[in-house]
């Protein structure tokens, strides 16, 4: 496969922007997981979505959004393995180090099949980290397309894709959608329904639930898991919320037997794993 080299400099250049982001460090990590693996049995997102009996366990749900920090997931995917714990990574398509977009085609780098990898390798799970609606937006893209084209590159890797994480672009909030609502089995009755959303930016429209999971062989999408605590360091500030139900329901698996179920998202960017 023809694999784009990042150069030292563009990545000195994202290092640079990201060393001042950091918030947290290894033994706040620590700290915050300590409690929970002593009382929960961890899972990845796949597992969770392929078991098919609950006898009231309590479960740990590891999940990263890597989205633009890839070394720092690395260092992260490393320490939680040296510490016996297994995650969910979740790669961004539209991040720096993924690759190039032409023609409603990637062309992908070196970087992102180490990453892969080296993650699989350690025993963590690859998500998909879907931004193809913010993407149809701003580039037409053909939705189904894209998709198709890598699932079928991250799987010709060896890896074991079934779900998606839905990113949380900025122009969702500002044009009212959600990312997971490229899949009919996911559209948001809270934002609207079967709907057209229109960017007057650039003239540019994308239709609601125009894929389907099941036809891609994916399994879940992360909003498909209740949770009974979701701990997330979104935007920086790491926060608890209790009770989070399913956003849609696509998985249907028993889960509501589960005794407790913990989740924890983090982004590696506001950590500090050197």
């Amino acid at each position: 496969m023809d694999l784009i080299r990042l150069s030292e400099d563009t990545k000195k250049k994202y290092r640079k922007k990201f060393k001042h982001k950091k918030k947290y460090n290894i033994m706040q990590y620590e700290k915050l997981i300590e409690p929970i693996i002593k009382t929960h049995t961890n899972i990845t997102y796949d597992e969770f979505a392929n078991k098919k009996k609950f006898d009231n366990e309590k479960l740990f749900l590891l999940r990263h959004d890597i989205d633009h920090d890839f070394e720092t997931a690395m260092l992260m995917a490393r320490w939680e393995h040296k510490h016996g714990l297994r995650a969910t990574y979740c790669v961004l398509h539209s991040a720096w180090y993924y690759g190039i977009l032409q023609n409603g085609e990637y062309f992908h780098t070196e970087d992102l099949v180490w990453l892969c990898r080296e993650l699989a390798g350690l025993g963590h799970e690859i998500n998909f980290h879907n931004n193809l609606m913010t993407l149809s937006l701003q580039e037409k893209i053909d939705v189904n397309a894209v998709l198709s084209g890598e699932l079928n590159f991250l799987r010709s890797l060896g890896l074991k894709i079934t779900g998606t994480s839905s990113h949380g672009d900025r122009l969702c909030r500002a044009l009212n959608y959600r990312n997971y609502e490229i899949f009919k089995e996911a559209v948001g009755i809270e934002f609207g329904g079967q709907r057209i959303v229109y960017s007057s930016q650039n003239n540019h429209s994308a239709r609601v639930g125009v894929s389907s999971m099941e036809s891609h062989g994916l399994l879940y999408e992360a909003y498909d898991i209740a949770m009974d605590a979701y701990i997330s360091d979104a935007g920086g500030a790491i926060t608890t919320s209790t009770e989070i139900k399913q956003r849609h329901n696509f998985l249907k698996n028993g889960q509501e037997k589960a005794g407790n179920v913990i989740g924890i998202l983090t982004h590696p960017v506001w950590w500090d794993f050197d």
